[in-house]
C-alpha cells in the first residue's frame, strides 16, 4: 500500500518500490556531496540533518529500516560528516559527542521520529486512541498471528532498539524505571 511516498508493505516482502528507492539514491547522492563541501563537522552535520535523513526517514513512523540499511546508512551518514579520510572513527562518539544524534543518526533518528509523529497523532486525534490500544494488544498478545505494519509495530520496535520497553499501549518505561507517556505534554 503507497500513501504519500510513503510505502507499507503487509506481508514480509520489501516495500521499497521505485519512489523509494528514487529518494534513497537521491540521498546517497547528497552523502557524497556534502563529503567533499569545506565545512567543519558541525557544518556537514546540519547538512546531513537538513538533506539525507529527511529522505531515508521519510516513511519511518511507518516503515522501520531493515539491519542492514541501518548499518550502510548510519556509515554513509557518518562518512559525510567526518569526511573520508579516517577509518577508525567510532559512530558513537560521532553521534552523541560531535552531532545531534537524534537528527544525524538514522538509528536515532529513526526513534526519534516514529515515536514523536506517534505522540503528535495521539494527541491531535484522541478518536483514534481505542484502535491504537486494540491494535497494540493484538500485536504484543502471546498468540499474535497476523503481520502487524504501521506506526504501533514501529513504536514496538523503536522502543525495544532503544531499551526501552512498552508497558502499555501509550507508555515506554526504560530500563532504569522512567517512564515516557505518548499522550502527555512535554514536561
Amino acid at each position: 500500500m503507497r500513501l504519500l511516498g510513503a510505502e507499507v508493505n503487509f506481508t514480509r516482502g520489501s516495500a521499497g518500490g521505485r519512489h523509494v528507492r528514487r529518494r534513497l539514491r537521491q540521498a546517497q547522492q547528497a552523502c557524497e556531496r556534502i563529503e567533499s563541501v569545506p565545512l567543519g563537522v558541525e557544518g556537514r552535520a546540519n547538512l546531513v540533518q537538513a538533506t539525507v535523513i529527511p529522505r531515508i526517514l521519510y516513511d519511518a513512523p511507518l516503515r522501520p529500516m531493515s539491519k542492514e540499511q541501518r548499518r550502510n546508512w548510519r556509515t554513509r551518514t557518518a562518512r559525510a560528516i567526518w569526511g573520508g579520510g579516517c577509518r577508525f572513527r567510532a559512530h558513537e562518539a560521532l553521534f552523541t559527542l560531535l552531532t545531534k544524534g537524534h537528527g544525524c543518526d538514522p538509528l536515532q533518528a529513526e526513534a526519534y521520529r516514529a515515536l514523536n509523529c506517534s505522540r503528535r497523532l495521539l494527541r491531535k486525534y484522541p478518536h483514534l486512541r481505542p484502535v491504537w490500544q486494540n491494535t497494540w494488544m493484538e500485536a504484543t498478545s502471546a498468540n499474535a498471528t497476523r503481520i502487524f505494519a504501521g506506526p504501533v509495530r514501529q513504536a514496538i520496535g523503536c522502543s525495544q532498539r532503544m531499551g526501552m520497553r512498552m508497558i502499555d499501549a501509550f507508555t515506554l518505561e526504560g530500563e532504569d524505571g522512567n517512564s515516557i507517556s505518548l499522550l502527555e505534554a512535554d514536561e
